[in-house]
């Protein structure tokens, strides 16, 4: 073990207990990467490891880590992984000087006991495509900075106590290149959002996964989510969501099973929807037989069918009904003037 070593993995080893030698470590100064993840180890993250300046993957998930993180990784230039997840032990607030990560790709501390707000330096993770923090006790409300991070994929945030709205700066107003364009997965569930879901999150092109249930989201959900091509799970269930849902039969079918709106007391499907989320179950469950009554299917959702009275109507519809409201009230005259004239003959 010397300075001209560049791999050091040691992963999965019941036997490795004790703590991280930062000393030795730090001696290693070619060292590139350095797994010691799903062991016994315990103490602190050593502060020394901020000296490997060659440094790219730092995996040290899945032990019994305690203390804060140090703020001195924030100097590992070259590192491209980082990841710190399931240490129960670890707390304190995320590093303000960490930020200074640029190379950074991948940030896990899912899992841990991370507290206080996510610091605005994290917008200068220009290079981030993967940020996890789920099982802490991140508080909100979530930096603007996080708009930087054009080249986010997936972020992941669920059970934590965020207690604030979704943000609205996921999305620019301006160009394509302009905010979380990058995104495929969202997921805050059980984090304490509040407020409407914003029309924004409609304009993330590539999203695929979008889970925020057990929140404690109001209003209607947005149109434009029912229309992202890429869209193959979505998870809104156990909020206080309402209103019509506005996706298409199509888009409802796509979905089947991954699609998830349960208790939501304020929302409704119309039949059409209802009727192919009940064709798109019984193809999942390899029964062909997608008929039934609209409001059993709905049930099956978590939801009601929409009273009709209610559903808008088209000027064609509305033209027919009052066509034949009309009729209704001449035929009921007829009968009355044939009646009274009937009676005056005799």
């Amino acid at each position: 073990l010397g300075p001209t070593m560049r791999s050091l993995s040691l992963r999965s080893n019941a036997g490795l207990v004790g703590e991280i030698p930062g000393e030795a470590l730090a001696a290693m100064s070619g060292l590139e990467l350095l797994g010691l993840s799903q062991n016994n180890l315990t103490g602190p993250v050593p502060a020394e490891l901020g000296r490997l300046g060659r440094l790219q993957h730092l995996d040290l998930s899945g032990n019994f880590l305690s203390g804060e993180l140090p703020a001195e990784l924030g100097g590992l230039e070259s590192l491209v992984i980082l990841d710190v997840s399931g240490n129960a032990g670890l707390t304190g607030p995320l590093p303000a000087e960490w930020g200074k990560l640029l190379h950074l790709q991948k940030l896990d501390i899912s899992y841990n006991a991370i507290h206080g707000v996510i610091p605005e330096e994290i917008g200068g993770m220009s290079s981030l495509r993967f940020l996890a923090g789920s099982g802490n006790r991140i508080n909100g409300p979530i930096p603007g900075s996080v708009a930087n991070l054009r080249l986010l994929q997936y972020f992941i945030l669920d059970n934590n106590p965020v207690n604030s709205t979704v943000p609205e700066f996921f999305v620019s107003s301006g160009s394509d290149s302009d905010g979380w364009s990058s995104l495929m997965a969202l997921s805050m569930a059980n984090a304490g959002l509040l407020g409407p879901i914003p029309d924004s999150l409609g304009r993330l092109g590539n999203l695929s996964v979008l889970s925020l249930q057990g929140n404690q989201l109001s209003g209607a959900i947005p149109e434009g989510l029912g229309k992202l091509e890429h869209m193959y799970h979505m998870d809104l269930s156990r909020n206080r969501l309402s209103g019509e849902i506005p996706f298409t039969p199509a888009f409802v079918q796509k979905l089947g099973g991954n699609l998830d709106l349960s208790i939501n007391t304020g929302l409704c499907a119309s039949a059409s929807s209802a009727s192919s989320a009940s064709a798109s179950a019984a193809s999942d469950s390899g029964n062909g037989n997608g008929n039934g009554n609209e409001e059993e299917e709905a049930r099956k959702l978590g939801l009601a069918v929409c009273p009709r009275s209610a559903m808008p109507h088209s000027s064609s519809s509305a033209s027919v009904f009052r066509r034949a409201s009309l009729v209704c009230v001449f035929v009921t005259c007829h009968c009355l003037f044939l009646h009274l004239n009937r009676r005056d003959l005799t």
